[in-house]
């Protein structure tokens, strides 16, 4: 009975996510995202960069998980972001510094990807709905090509 309690909850989570869309989206002060491995491979991890504004009091859990994300690209469109906001696989960085983060991945198969701050998709999309008050100064989405060793 509480596996069904559980489980319901959490389907009453991605519906409300799903519904509210992106109005109810936040938008961290993400002034940089880079990769920092100069020839990105397979199976060898595959380190970013994430910087905030400074002094902007954000750290710790709240974007450790999700802020920065990965999707091959034929899943993007031509600049890079999603064509579907769900795709896409959360890196997971850590607090190093005063708004600065870093994290790594490690990619199975040869090809183009894409990485991106999450935050900078949600302008994105909130600019494409003419949203008042966003940000324009977000770092765009990066490719990358991940090649054999």
């Amino acid at each position: 009975m509480r596996a069904k309690a559980v489980f319901a909850a959490a389907l009453v989570g991605l519906v409300l996510a799903a519904l509210t869309g992106v109005a109810s989206a936040k938008v961290l002060p993400v002034t940089d995202l880079r990769i920092a491995t100069r020839h990105p491979s397979v199976d060898a991890p595959v380190r970013i960069v994430l910087r905030l504004a400074p002094g902007s009091g954000l750290g710790g859990h709240a974007i450790t998980h999700g802020e920065v994300v990965l999707l091959r690209a034929e899943r993007a469109d031509a600049q890079g972001w999603p064509l579907d906001r769900r795709q896409g696989t959360s890196v997971v960085v850590h607090r190093v510094g005063d708004g600065i983060f870093r994290g790594s991945f490690v990619v199975h198969r040869a090809g183009s990807y894409v990485v991106f701050a999450r935050s900078s998709f949600y302008a994105y999309e909130m600019q494409a709905e003419n949203v008042q008050n966003v940000p324009q100064d977000l770092p765009p989405p990066i490719r990358l090509e991940i090649r054999k060793k």
